[in-house]
C-alpha cells in the first residue's frame, strides 16, 4: 500500500543542523495526510441487503456499523435464485435443457411464505417421445418420488425462517433420460448433463 507520506523513509534522511526538519520534527501536514488517507470513507450503497452506516456524537467520538439485513440465497442473480422477501421468499425462474437441445422456461415462485419446506421443479415429460413439456416450481415438507410423467428436482431448502436459505441449485439444468436395468427390472433414470453437445464414440 502506497501512502502519502512513508515516516520509515522520512526518519531515514539525513540531520539538518538546524533540528526543524526530519527526523527530528515531523511534520503536522504530513500527519494530515496519512490520517485523511486512512480514514475509512462510508459507502452506504448497499450490497446484498447490507450497508455501512456512520454516526457522530456530540463528543466528536466517530462511529461506523454495519446496517441492513442480508438477503440469503446467494451472490449474483443466477437461474432458480431464492431470495428473502419482505412477504416471504421469492424464486427467480430458470429452463431446463432435454436431451435434445429444446429448453422449457420455468416461470417464477413469488411470495410464499411456508418455512422447513424444500423447494423443487416439477418436470412434465410427454409419455411417448420423453420430451418436457412443462415445468412447475413448487415447494413441500418433503420431496416428491418421481414417476413416468413428472420428475422432481429439489433447488433449495427453506429453513425455520423465510431467511434461512439453502441454495442448492445455480445454473441451468441439462437433463437426460436414459433407461437403465435395476435389481432385474427396466428403469427410467435422469442423468445431468455438463453440455448439450452430443459427439461420435472413437473409432
Amino acid at each position: 500500500m502506497k501512502i502519502p507520506v512513508d515516516f520509515e523513509q522520512k526518519v531515514k534522511m539525513p540531520a539538518q543542523i538546524n533540528g526543524r526538519s526530519y527526523p527530528y520534527q515531523i511534520s503536522a501536514k504530513d500527519l494530515m495526510d496519512d490520517f485523511r488517507y486512512a480514514a475509512l470513507q462510508v459507502d452506504q450503497t448497499p450490497v446484498g441487503g447490507l450497508y455501512l452506516t456512520e454516526e457522530i456524537s456530540i463528543s466528536g467520538e466517530r462511529t461506523v456499523k454495519l446496517d441492513g439485513e442480508a438477503v440469503s440465497g446467494g451472490g449474483s442473480d443466477h437461474p432458480w435464485k431464492i431470495t428473502s422477501t419482505e412477504n416471504g421468499w421469492s424464486v427467480a425462474a430458470g429452463d431446463v435443457y432435454s436431451q435434445d437441445g429444446s429448453s422449457v422456461p420455468s416461470g417464477s415462485l413469488s411470495d410464499q411464505t411456508s418455512t422447513n419446506v424444500y423447494v423443487f421443479l416439477e418436470i412434465e415429460r410427454e409419455s411417448a417421445t420423453r420430451a418436457i413439456t412443462n415445468i412447475n416450481l413448487e415447494s413441500n415438507a418433503s420431496e416428491y418420488s418421481s414417476n413416468d410423467s413428472y420428475q422432481y428436482r429439489v433447488i433449495g431448502y427453506i429453513g425455520a425462517t423465510t431467511s434461512d436459505i439453502i441454495q442448492y441449485q445455480f445454473e441451468e439444468i441439462r437433463l437426460s433420460e436414459e433407461l437403465v436395468v435395476v435389481n432385474g427390472e427396466f428403469k427410467l433414470q435422469v442423468y445431468e448433463m455438463s453440455h448439450q453437445n452430443n459427439y461420435d464414440p472413437p473409432a
